[in-house]
């Protein structure tokens, strides 16, 4: 991997070669903001789906338990397909950061955005995403980054689109125990409707 970072009047142009695994940690992260409560669901299906099938044998009515986890599993399998896809065709990427805004160009795109454009903001462990939209973004791996460039890099962002993914608030919390507490319910009544 390729990366440059060049200082030319008041600007940053670096190469970006996105892997497969990049594509596939943007796609989880946007799979579990956007779908957490059927992700948590679906495992807690599955699980009380292996339970049952434990307990009584196999059953055809305990493929309702099964569907939304394979469901799932389905949707990573071919998020891993369309990363290593879009990494061949669109990976390699050279941007152009300045104080208005960014640019790139890969084989195939070419695309210019001012900050007032860019949504959001959000700085992983591993990533930093520039949303274009609020299901796309622009990715960036910190292991791009050596030294001082992260923060230099961070200094052309609007301090005002800047977002650290940071531990869940209370609120979230009593929004997964509530969530939790209705799937409860749910289980138990589709474990009474294929009992009977």
């Amino acid at each position: 991997m390729e990366d440059i970072f060049n200082e030319k009047l008041d600007s940053i142009i670096m190469r970006v070669k996105l892997e497969p695994k990049d594509y596939f940690w943007f796609t989880l992260y946007y799979l579990w903001k956007k779908m957490h409560q059927f992700i948590l669901f679906s495992g807690l299906l599955f699980f009380i789906g292996i339970i049952i099938l434990i307990a009584k044998g196999p059953s055809l009515k305990l493929i309702i338990l099964f569907l939304p986890f394979f469901a799932f599993i389905f949707t990573l399998l071919s998020t891993v397909y369309t990363g290593k896809q879009n990494a061949e065709k669109h990976g390699n990427r050279t941007y152009t950061i300045h104080e208005n805004g960014l640019s790139f160009i890969s084989e195939e795109i070419q695309a210019s955005y001012k900050w007032s454009t860019i949504v959001e903001v959000l700085k992983t462990k591993r990533y930093i995403y520039l949303f274009t939209t609020p299901n796309s973004a622009l990715i960036f791996p910190t292991r791009i980054f050596i030294g001082e460039h992260l923060s230099e890099f961070m200094g052309f962002i609007p301090f005002n689109k800047r977002k650290e993914k940071i531990n869940k608030s209370t609120q979230s919390k009593s929004r997964l125990v509530i969530f939790l507490l209705i799937a409860f319910l749910l289980i138990v009544g589709i474990i009474s409707f294929l009992n009977s």
